[in-house]
């Protein structure tokens, strides 16, 4: 059918517009992740310690040295192996 493609592509459009915009992702991330603590609640409790960490560390960084997290130091470039 003509233009079938770009309807189908219009409607996929429209759906993932109405679903982000209905608070639903909110929804069902609550739910996986009540699945995930479920499922593995040691795994869970690390995942969420590792990442706490992580911005920690990061804004801890950023405030001691004045640089954002992945900014180089002028001057020095990036080698192949960073």
């Amino acid at each position: 059918m003509p233009g079938g493609k770009t309807v189908c592509e219009k409607a996929s459009d429209g759906a993932k517009w109405l679903y982000d915009k209905s608070g639903a992702d909110s929804l069902v991330d609550g739910v996986s992740e009540a699945v995930d603590f479920a499922s593995d609640p040691l795994g869970y409790m690390e995942q969420k310690l590792r990442a706490g960490t992580k911005g920690m560390f990061s804004a801890f960084g950023e405030e001691l040295t004045g640089k954002k997290v992945g900014e180089p130091e002028k001057g020095k470039k990036k080698s192949k192996g960073d």
